[in-house]
């Protein structure tokens, strides 16, 4: 099968539309301001991944200096659900403003 047959293409075009940057593409009509809000998806996308490396070793340093947390009293108050779901709205509304172009 020869390299860039057209099945290719469109599973590489597939694949493009699945990421957070690939979805933001095809938002608008105007090319440029798509190819704008894939790169900032891009820019977000590679930050949060940054960050959460960084917290990983964070939390492995933390661990492997004898640093216990106890969780279960804040797992069972309610008001640990309240703060989770106001993160996750935050955090949603972050990424519509910030990709707006």
């Amino acid at each position: 099968r020869p390299s860039g047959s057209k099945l290719e293409r469109k599973t590489e075009q597939s694949a493009f539309l699945l990421t957070p940057s690939g979805l933001l593409a095809d938002v608008g009509k105007d090319a440029a301001i798509n190819k704008e809000r894939s790169e900032k998806g891009n820019l977000i996308a590679s930050g949060f991944i940054a960050g959460g490396a960084l917290m990983g070793v964070v939390s492995a340093l933390l661990r492997f200096s004898g640093v216990v947390f106890d969780y279960e009293t804040w797992w069972a108050n309610p008001l640990s659900e309240m703060c989770s779901l106001v993160a996750y709205v935050l955090l949603i509304a972050y990424f519509i403003r910030a990709t707006k172009a």
